[in-house]
């Protein structure tokens, strides 16, 4: 039998490892770094900030014109010609003062400045108001002047006395002489004209007697014919609003009026209270309000400040003035006074999170108090130990309401 014996082999001893003190200060300057960095990664993810406020919009203005047609060009809006007839009468209350009467038997002696009555007639689209003072022309050159302020109605007109501006018997023009308005623009000199309805004479010394008691002027007549208009617009409008074609809108301030027909008392009838009745035509021009909104909103962009937008805009919120019309072209002359309200854009510097980062309560306050736009300004930080707002994006929330 072979007997196998075991080779021998040295027995194998692992080498021993010590640590060094150097080491173990490198070991434990490890362990802390990591320590406060994680313990910076915490309190930096525990920082959270909301900054809330209330945004009310602001009101912009801005005006333009246009031009409203049947026929429209390509910068015109196209509008709808519609028009009816209505009867109206309203009464009034005279107002009671002196009313001057001169005895037939009284001959005027020429002295001082010329004077004498004129009939302002209006053939212009709008009523013409004139100030006490207005300047009237006559061919030769002579100015006088209106006593009395008078409104002078579409289709009518009124009469008033006129005084010389130089003293002397050149002013003492027949009956029948014409003046122009000079201080009207040249498109109406020839629309809203005076005619003198006696011949002039200079002041008076001789005795005038007066009677007391109601007498109707040329102003109070012509207040009464403005309110009897004013009235028949409101009347015929639901029977204009039947005939707007759809797609069109008539606006307030949208409307032509014509006296057809007037019945009623003449200046200086001396009556307690009277009646005037009138038939008048009402022509409405109903126009494209996507035409408009368009119109609106390039008038108002240039005046929008930096990073606003408009909201959006309402036609019907809009001041429509007429400035000309002709009825037998159907065009019209308007004056457009737009408004609108705005909002920032998301662009805008209080809407984005680096406006606030790294900023206190107290400098957000300061900063959002600097827009006129803004209230009710809310800032929480949190935990406790947070002074100022995050940098990062994740740890800032931002509330903007806007006011109704």
């Amino acid at each position: 039998m072979l007997k196998l014996n075991k080779a021998h082999h040295p027995e194998h001893h692992p080498k021993h490892h010590t640590t060094t003190p150097r080491q173990k200060v490198w070991v434990i300057c490890f362990v802390v770094l990591a320590a406060v960095l994680l313990g910076g990664v915490v309190f930096l993810s525990m920082g959270k900030s909301k900054i809330a406020f209330t945004w009310t919009p602001q009101s912009v203005q801005a005006s333009t014109t246009f031009t409203a047609s049947a026929n429209p060009g390509d910068q015109d809006v196209t509008a709808a010609f519609v028009s009816t007839s209505v009867d109206v009468t309203d009464s009034f209350t005279a107002e009671t003062q002196p009313a001057p009467v001169t005895p037939p038997a009284t001959t005027p002696t020429f002295t001082g400045k010329a004077r004498g009555n004129v009939t302002i007639s209006n053939h212009y689209s709008k009523a013409q108001p004139l100030i006490a003072g207005t300047r009237l022309k006559s061919p030769d050159g002579q100015i006088f002047r209106t006593q009395a302020r008078v409104d002078v109605p579409v289709g009518g007109s009124v009469t008033t006395e006129v005084v010389a501006d130089v003293a002397g018997q050149q002013g003492a023009l027949p009956q029948g002489t014409t003046f122009t308005l000079p201080a009207l623009w040249a498109g109406l000199q020839d629309k809203i004209t005076g005619v003198s309805t006696e011949a002039f004479h200079g002041e008076t010394t001789s005795t005038v007697t007066t009677t007391t008691g109601p007498g109707l002027t040329a102003t109070e007549l012509a207040n009464a014919q403005t309110k009897v208009v004013t009235d028949a617009i409101t009347k015929a409008l639901p029977d204009l609003q039947k005939l707007v074609p759809s797609g069109r809108t008539l606006h307030t301030g949208m409307t032509v009026t014509s006296v057809t027909k007037r019945s009623g008392p003449s200046i200086g009838d001396k009556v307690s209270t009277y009646s005037l009745t009138d038939t008048v035509k009402v022509t409405g021009i109903a126009i494209d309000d996507a035409k408009v909104l368009t119109l609106a909103q390039a008038a108002l962009t240039p005046v929008l400040g930096p990073n606003l937008q408009l909201l959006d805009l309402d036609a019907t919120t809009f001041m429509y003035t007429l400035a000309t019309s002709d009825l037998t072209k159907q065009t019209a002359s308007v004056t457009l006074a737009a408004s609108g309200k705005t909002m920032p854009t998301p662009t805008h510097s209080l809407l984005l999170q680096a406006t606030y980062a790294g900023k206190s309560a107290s400098d957000v306050r300061t900063l959002l108090a600097e827009e006129k736009a803004v209230s009710n300004v809310s800032i929480q930080l949190s935990p406790f130990w947070i002074t100022h707002v995050p940098s990062s994006k994740n740890s800032l929330e931002l509330g903007i309401t806007r006011a109704q």
